[in-house]
C-alpha cells in the first residue's frame, strides 16, 4: 500500500478499536497511552465496539465514564457480538467502522487485543489507512482452531504488534506463522496513584479496620483465575494462624468469569477467613485503595506486565510479586521488591511477613520502586514511544511511492 508521508510539524491522526471499555489492564494502558498524547502532535480517538450499560458496570467498572471524564475522545459503535444475535452486527462492524476510519482521514489505526485486531485491520484495507498496528498480551488469545486460524492470518496483515513484555513478544514471535509484523516493545506507562483520602478515610471506604496499627495486606487485579488469588488466600490463612489481627483485601472487577468470583468466596468460607479477607471491587480512584495497604501482593500465575505493578511502584509500596519473566523485566528481588515462585503460598507467606517485621527493608524497596518508576514508566515515556513508532512507519519504505494525506 502507498504511504502517506506526514511532516515533523504535522499531527498524526490515530483511531484506536477496543472491544469494550472494562477497567482491566489494556484499557488502563488506552488510557494513559491517550492521555500521554501531546494534542499537538496526535490527534486521537478510541473507538469501542459494544457498550457498556449500567447494569454491567458493576462486573466491569466505570471505565467508559472515566474516559470521557479525561477528555478522550470516544466513539460507541453501540454493537453486541456475543451469542448468534450478534453474528449480524459483523458486517454493520465492518462498514460503520470503515465509515469512520475514512472520515478521520487516520493515519494509524491501532487494533487492540483479538477480535479488534481482526476487524480493525479488514476495515483499515478497505479505508486505505496505511498503517496498521496490533496491540496484545497473550497468543492464547486466539484460541486454536478457528480463532488460531484468524489471528495467524492478521499477523500476515498488520505492520507491527506492540506488547508490554520482550517476554511476550517471544512468545508471539514462536507462535505466529509470518514475520511481517515488526515486534516492538512499549513498556507500560500509567499516571501515579493518587488518593485525597487519609488512611483511615480509605480504610473505611472498603470496609476494612480504620486503625492504622493494624497491617493490611492487599492484591489489586482483575479477578480472574491466572492472577494468584487462591495462592493469596492460602497464604492469608498462614498468615492468620500466627496473627489474628492481619486483615487482607483483593479489589478488582471481575468482568466475565463471575463464576470464579464465587469460588473464591467458596474457598474464603472453607478456610475460615470471611472475618480476615475481604474481596471486593472499587469504583473510586485506585490511589484510594493503595492508601489503605502497608503491603502490597501480585502473585500471578500468567501476565504480560501488569498495570498494577506500575501503579504500586508510584505509591512505592512494599511489595511481593511472582517471578513471571514479563514482571521480572519491571522489577528486581531484594532491590524493590520480594520476588516468590508462582503457586507458592508458604513462599509468599514468608516474604508478606518479612515486609510486616522489617518495615525498614519496606521502605526501602518501596523507595527504589518509586524511582524506577519516574525513570521509565510514566505516561508521557509510552505515549511518546507509540508515536515514534507511528511516524516511522509512516515514512516511505525503499521502491516505495509516497503521497500526503
Amino acid at each position: 500500500m502507498v504511504r502517506r508521508t506526514v511532516a515533523r510539524d504535522e499531527p498524526i491522526r490515530v483511531v484506536s478499536v477496543t472491544r469494550r471499555l472494562t477497567v482491566a489492564g489494556d484499557e488502563t494502558r488506552l488510557l494513559n497511552t491517550a492521555l500521554g498524547f501531546r494534542p499537538e502532535r496526535v490527534e486521537h480517538t478510541v473507538v469501542v465496539v459494544s457498550p457498556t450499560d449500567g447494569a454491567d458496570e458493576r462486573w466491569t467498572g466505570p471505565m467508559l465514564e472515566t474516559y470521557r471524564r479525561a477528555g478522550v475522545d470516544v466513539v460507541s459503535l453501540g454493537l453486541q457480538l456475543r451469542g448468534l444475535r450478534g453474528a449480524p452486527n459483523f458486517a454493520r462492524l465492518l462498514v460503520r467502522l470503515t465509515r469512520l476510519l475514512r472520515a478521520r482521514r487516520a493515519h494509524v489505526v491501532d487494533a487492540r487485543l483479538g477480535v479488534p485486531t481482526t476487524f480493525g485491520l479488514v476495515a483499515a484495507k478497505l479505508a486505505r489507512i496505511p498503517v496498521v498496528v496490533s496491540t496484545a498480551y497473550y497468543p492464547g488469545i486466539w484460541t486454536p482452531p478457528f480463532k488460531y486460524v484468524i489471528g495467524q492470518a492478521c499477523m500476515f496483515g498488520v505492520d507491527a504488534l506492540i506488547s508490554d513484555a520482550r517476554a511476550t513478544l517471544d512468545d508471539f514471535a514462536r507462535w505466529r506463522w509470518s514475520d511481517r509484523a515488526e515486534l516492538v516493545l512499549i513498556p507500560n506507562g500509567i499516571a501515579a496513584a493518587t488518593s485525597d483520602l487519609s488512611v483511615r478515610e480509605a480504610r473505611r471506604r472498603l470496609g476494612l479496620a480504620d486503625d492504622p496499627s493494624v497491617t493490611v495486606v492487599g492484591q489489586v487485579s482483575r479477578i480472574i483465575n491466572r492472577k494468584g488469588y487462591e495462592t493469596f488466600l492460602h497464604a492469608a490463612r498462614l498468615l492468620v494462624d500466627g496473627d489474628p489481627s492481619l486483615q487482607f483485601v483483593g479489589v478488582g472487577f471481575v468482568a466475565e468469569d463471575r463464576a470464579y468470583i464465587e469460588s473464591l468466596e467458596a474457598l474464603r468460607a472453607r478456610l475460615r477467613l470471611d472475618d480476615h479477607v475481604q474481596l471486593l471491587s472499587y469504583p473510586g480512584p485506585i490511589g484510594d485503595v493503595y492508601r489503605a495497604l502497608d503491603v502490597f501482593t501480585h502473585l500471578s500465575t500468567e501476565d504480560s506486565s501488569p498495570i498494577a505493578l506500575h501503579e504500586r511502584m508510584s505509591v512505592g509500596l512494599p511489595t511481593v510479586v511472582t517471578g513471571l519473566p514479563g514482571n521480572l523485566e519491571i522489577v528486581e528481588d531484594g532491590i524493590d521488591c520480594l520476588v516468590v515462585p508462582a503457586d507458592d503460598a508458604p513462599a509468599a507467606a514468608v516474604a508478606i511477613r518479612r515486609l510486616i517485621d522489617d518495615p525498614a527493608l519496606g521502605r526501602r524497596l518501596g523507595a527504589a520502586a518509586r524511582a524506577r518508576y519516574e525513570r521509565d514508566h510514566r505516561p508521557e515515556v509510552m505515549a511518546d514511544a507509540h508515536e515514534a513508532l507511528f511516524r516511522r512507519l509512516l515514512a516511505p519504505r525503499d521502491g516505495a511511492g509516497s503521497a500526503h494525506a
